[in-house]
């Protein structure tokens, strides 16, 4: 069921998007060699689509996933793919989604060809959709960025695991991969300089990329007075946003309310950053206060290690790689 509160953008003039049918096999084919070559490898790990592998995209319907296909139509040469869109379940209550639009279609499709995968994974009791996508996929990471997009993995060669909910507020926190403590940080931008250090000790770590201000774009749970997920789910939570803009004061405000104060730090005025040697202190020694004082920077020799288990290698969704929105 939709969520009566969430709007959906417009498609884009002379576009449709419905699910995929068996029939869509020779337009996918044309799509995916269409693509350009560095969007062929974002979503499918490589420059060449093997046609087996668009079998199972088409065969996801069977298997717990959806697929969407947004085709325009052209009257001398018929139906044109210009995006697809889809998901598997992941096992755990939650599933792998990937994307891609062409170049001469952007600007809009890819917001509303996820939006499609949310609503129709919470349509099915999934809970969140996970995706891996490159760092420096600037497009990419502003689409997720603005649905709540919440950094929970970093990966060998710029890769980030990224989860967004399939309703309003925050996902939930990942089941599968490293158990160690719950580290939940709000960071502008979903940035934060700790995480490898903490990922490389053992922690389990989430960075949310902090309040949008935007009502419409779901914003964070708690500044509408609900429950966050992640929050509720956390060992500690370590609130390092500015606290010079208006909308970060009033979620530090929450923050204080929600989450347990012995579990909660805080950056104050006049600091830079809080660092990741203060919170593994804090966790060590079973609490936090409210406040803290910045430590000393992390050390850049640090590098980060993969956070979740074993990944499920060449699978419908190319693991979940998504490419260019």
């Amino acid at each position: 069921m939709r969520p009566a509160s969430r709007p959906r953008r417009a498609l884009p003039d002379g576009v449709e998007v419905r699910p995929t049918r068996d029939e869509d096999r020779a337009l996918l084919l044309d799509y995916f060699d269409r693509l350009p070559p560095e969007d062929r490898d974002l979503r499918f790990f490589g420059p060449t689509v093997p046609a087996s592998h668009v079998d199972r995209w088409l065969a996801l319907g069977g298997q717990g996933g959806e697929t969407f296909i947004a085709l325009t139509t052209d009257p001398v040469h018929g139906a044109r793919c210009v995006g697809e869109a889809g998901y598997a379940p992941h096992g755990d209550g939650t599933a792998e989604f990937a994307l891609s639009v062409a170049p001469d279609a952007r600007g809009g499709l890819g917001t509303v060809l996820l939006e499609y995968l949310r609503d129709a994974a919470a349509a099915r009791g999934y809970r969140a959709l996970h995706g891996d996508i490159l760092a420096d996929n600037g497009p990419m990471r502003h689409l997720l960025r603005r649905r709540g997009g919440t950094t929970v993995d970093r990966l060998d060669g710029g890769w980030i695991g990224v989860v967004i909910a399939t309703g309003l507020g925050a996902p939930p926190w990942p089941e599968a991969g490293v158990r160690g403590p719950r580290v939940l940080v709000e960071s502008r931008n979903g940035r934060w300089g700790g995480e490898a250090q903490l990922r490389e000790a053992g922690f389990q770590v989430a960075v949310c990329p902090g309040p949008t201000g935007r009502v419409a774009e779901d914003p964070c749970p708690l500044l509408e007075g609900r429950r966050c997920a992640l929050v509720d789910g956390a060992d500690i939570v370590v609130n390092d946003l500015s606290p010079d803009e208006p909308v970060h004061r009033h979620l530090t405000a929450a923050l204080m309310t929600a989450a347990d104060p012995r579990a909660l730090l805080t950056r104050p005025e006049g600091a830079t950053s809080i660092g990741a040697d203060l919170v593994e202190t804090a966790l060590r020694a079973g609490h936090a206060g409210r406040q803290c004082c910045a430590p000393r920077a992390t050390s850049a020799s640090r590098s980060a290690t993969a956070a979740g288990g074993e990944r499920n290698g060449e699978c419908e969704l190319a693991s979940r790689r998504t490419s260019s929105a």
